[in-house]
């Protein structure tokens, strides 16, 4: 199936309904762009190989944008963060690690999301606990890395995890 840059908007706009925080929303609309094809090469395997993947989502401060790709990692990773510009080698595809379920999680894992002071310690059995409780008030990712040093240096044997209200909550969807 190739998606035509309408289907995308449609998709994007029903990928920002699995966020409940205003101010990712607010975020993310803030940096959306017309979807621009970019052609991506594929580097796991079949040296030479390029694939078309749309850039939606700009972020030039970090140089990094969230493309929509139905190849590669796209039949079931769709969401990728991608350089905007560089070598052939920095606009390439990327890594599997880079490639996400939804909209939401490539920016969560994105650098454009330290921008929202929406970032907290959690605590937990263990790290594939459901049972996360924040122990910190929202603040920056940069604050909330000091925080995280803080506690683990106060409680070396707990279990410690910076993450969002939000995304914790999409991860225990079934």
């Amino acid at each position: 199936m190739t998606i035509s840059p309408s289907q995308l908007k449609a998709l994007v706009e029903s990928e920002l309904t699995l966020i409940h925080d205003a101010r990712v929303i607010d975020h993310i609309c803030h940096h959306l762009i017309e979807p621009e094809m970019v052609v991506r090469e594929w580097t796991q395997e079949d040296e030479g190989q390029t694939y078309p993947c749309w850039t939606v989502f700009k972020h030039l401060p970090s140089n990094s944008g969230i493309a929509y790709c139905e190849h590669g990692f796209g039949p079931v990773m769709p969401w990728g963060i991608v350089e905007l510009s560089g070598t052939a080698a920095d606009m390439a595809i990327g890594m599997d690690f880079n490639w996400h379920f939804t909209l939401a999680e490539g920016w969560h894992n994105s650098m454009a999301s330290a921008d929202v002071p929406i970032w907290r310690v959690f605590t937990g059995r263990s790290p594939d606990s459901d049972d996360w409780h924040p122990v910190t008030p929202e603040d920056t990712w940069q604050s909330a890395g000091v925080n995280l040093e803080h506690l683990r240096r106060q409680n070396p044997a707990a279990v410690y995890e910076i993450d969002t209200e939000d995304y914790i909550r999409i991860r225990r969807l079934p």
